[in-house]
């Protein structure tokens, strides 16, 4: 809530970050292409759940971000790569 008000107040854009953890998928072959497709979809049905709130009660379009690996790693290696990050 506050990062979307943040963002609003200072035109700026929120990103919206979930990050699937890889040892979920430590199954069988055949399985863990089944399970990688899951964790997906749960992913974008939760990171489209709350970009709609923030779409109604904020009223700004959010960035959506999907990545698998160690969430603190993939929280630093975004802000890295994404310059636009500030706050």
């Amino acid at each position: 809530a506050y990062a979307s008000k943040r963002a609003q107040s200072t035109s700026g854009v929120l990103v919206l970050l979930y990050v699937i953890e890889p040892d979920d998928f430590q199954h069988w072959l055949g399985v863990e292409k089944i399970m990688r497709e899951e964790a997906n979809a749960t992913a974008r049905a939760a990171l489209d759940t709350y970009a709609n709130k923030v779409r109604q009660k904020v009223g700004i379009e959010p960035e959506l971000v999907v990545r698998e690996g160690k969430p603190t790693e993939e929280i630093h290696k975004l802000i890295e790569e994404d310059q636009d990050i500030a706050i």
